[in-house]
């Protein structure tokens, strides 16, 4: 392709060259602000960043796709497939293979050569990459099946134990008997870490010893501990292997491990000998339920990840093998994801919705499930209405329900989305039809959100949706001011208008947690509800030794507001994102 710089040369080659050139040379800039404390503003400025503020790593570059918000952390999606992390990396959410926080923009180096990445979404302890062929992958915490990695219940029940009684029991066999030698107490914790294990209900795994039987001696307690982080049973003992080994097995909490490189581990418990035993084991990947690395999301493989072949060893049995023959979201195209705290959903080409995780208000639209640990399609009457209305082309989840828009323009929620709201004291009684609808929504656990046109976007916050037909924006659910109070409420049949942009026009809406954010069609930004209030910026500076500036407007509408109001000094807006505490924009 010929690139045309100058203006002869343009007309030249013609309009579509000139238009080409224009692109190109199009800068893009991110600027963010709001809580910094683990870096989610990606600035290097203090616990937090009071005004707009230009992300400097990725300052000039014209290939920024899209950026994304979660509670405490940030991302980048670039033209070139690339995904960009940084904030808060607890749970190994991030995809950086540890649990550090990062303050700059850092590439998820184990993606490059696997995927290209499309999009993402940042839930509260996971998250989702998308990539240009219609695979999902995840990483971060999956103890409630949010990853879609398809654990039998036994695994996750075992998964638990380990991470709630595990170190219970640890503590109190190294308080029955503490030695007084440093290199007495490194073998006592050996030890009791082995007879813990052996306490929770440890499983054999390959190349040690099964049945949960623990070798005593020092290398038998070191191979022991091993197969006990790594979620199996007894481990291959001995030679060398490095920090690594069996990475996918502890992802997964399954499988055994190798043995240690060295004679010493040089691990001591929290809060006995001073040492944080969760941070050291989590910087090599070692927590149970947790996924360091981003996994491709597909049917589940029960036998060949757990060992669970059969009903005579405690495993699933024919259960699983049933459901390992089903096909999973590997054979689909997908091309829309978003995630909550405890479960995720995923639209395909085909307008079909995939939900996975936990949620007990019916967020993962599937008869009489609560809980589904792989990606599986939603059944039942919601299945046949988003059917009816062509199918979805768009999905968002709240922290207590989702929502999809259809290719209809229709917009249908469920789970507490769609569940009835308290009533006000001294409010009117509800209407024949408001009892009718919520009557159907209590039924067939979704409802259609009546709008006199078709929908064009939707996002989704805590407890709130909002919905924009290109000109008007709508909210169901419950928003917040500032401050962090209610500032009005509606119930899924009668949707609130929160703003109208009759000249310009609504480009998209964005959701925070407690927020809500509007980009109109001329690069303005519109936000309410609490993005970063006064009380917690204080909590948050005087917890790191910082004095509140004295320069602060906590007026400007960029921290949020009972309304929605336009936030002055932003312009040219692309692309917005509100976390928990934080903004970012996309400009030009």
């Amino acid at each position: 392709m010929m690139l045309c710089a100058s203006s002869a040369v343009q007309q030249a080659c013609g309009p579509a060259a000139a238009a080409a050139t224009a692109v190109l040379a199009r800068t893009l800039t991110v600027m963010a602000w709001g809580r910094n404390a683990e870096g989610a503003c990606g600035v290097e400025t203090g616990p937090i960043v009071p005004r707009p503020t230009v992300l400097l790593d990725l300052h000039g570059r014209s290939d920024i796709a899209a950026v994304r918000a979660g509670k405490l952390s940030s991302a980048a999606v670039t033209r070139g497939g690339e995904a960009l992390t940084w904030g808060c990396g607890k749970l190994a959410k991030l995809g950086h293979g540890n649990d550090e926080a990062v303050h700059a923009p850092a590439r998820v180096e184990s993606l490059v050569g696997r995927a290209e990445v499309s999009a993402l979404a940042l839930g509260d302890q996971h998250t989702l990459f998308l990539d240009r062929s219609g695979g999902v992958w995840a990483v971060g915490c999956t103890l409630e099946g949010q990853c879609g990695l398809g654990q039998p219940i036994e695994e996750l029940a075992r998964q638990h134990r380990r991470a709630l009684y595990g170190p219970v029991q640890l503590e109190a066999l190294l308080r029955a008997g503490r030695p007084a030698t440093p290199s007495g107490r490194h073998e006592a914790f050996l030890r009791a870490f082995a007879d813990a294990h052996e306490w929770t209900g440890g499983r054999g795994g390959g190349g040690g010893p099964a049945g949960g039987t623990v070798r005593r001696g020092a290398a038998g307690a070191r191979a022991a501990l091993a197969a006990a982080l790594f979620g199996g049973g007894g481990g291959g003992g001995g030679g060398g292997g490095g920090s690594r080994i069996g990475q996918f097995a502890a992802a997964a909490g399954g499988g055994g491990g190798g043995g240690a490189s060295d004679g010493q581990l040089g691990i001591t418990p929290s809060g006995i000998w001073g040492i944080d035993l969760g941070r050291h084991l989590s910087e090599t990947g070692l927590q149970p339920g947790v996924v360091t690395t981003p996994t491709r999301v597909e049917r589940p493989r029960f036998d060949a990840a757990w060992g669970l072949s059969g009903a005579a060893d405690g495993g699933s049995g024919g259960p699983a093998a049933a459901q390992e023959q089903a096909p999973g979201l590997e054979a689909e195209r997908v091309v829309g994801v978003d995630c909550s705290k405890y479960f995720s959903i995923a639209v395909t080409d085909s307008g079909q919705i995939w939900t996975w995780g936990a949620s007990y208000t019916g967020a993962l639209a599937q008869r009489e499930v609560s809980w589904a640990t792989a990606a599986t399609p939603i059944s039942g009457p919601i299945a046949d209405a988003v059917k009816a209305e062509g199918g979805a082309v768009a999905v968002a989840a709240a922290g207590n329900g989702a929502a999809c828009l259809t290719a209809s323009g229709k917009v249908i929620a469920f789970g507490g989305l769609c569940s009835p709201l308290p009533q006000p004291r001294g409010a009117h009684h509800p209407t024949p039809a408001a009892r009718d609808a919520a009557a159907c929504a209590a039924r067939d656990g979704f409802a259609f959100v009546p709008l006199a046109n078709p929908a064009k976007s939707i996002a989704a916050g805590q407890q709130h949706l909002l919905i924009s037909d290109g000109e008007r924006v709508f909210a169901i659910g419950r928003w917040m001011d500032a401050e962090g109070r209610e500032a009005g409420s509606a119930p899924f049949h009668a949707p609130a208008e929160l703003l109208h942009l009759p000249a310009e026009g609504v480009a998209k809406v964005v959701a925070g947690p407690h927020s809500s954010g509007v980009v109109s069609g001329d690069g303005r930004l519109f936000l309410g509800g609490r993005l970063l209030s006064r009380d917690h910026a204080e909590s948050l500076l005087q917890k790191h030794g910082v004095s509140l500036w004295e320069d602060i407007d906590w007026d400007w509408p960029g921290f949020g507001g009972a309304s929605l109001a336009a936030v002055p000094g932003v312009a040219g807006v692309v692309d917005a994102a509100l976390g928990g505490w934080h903004a970012i924009v996309l400009t030009q």
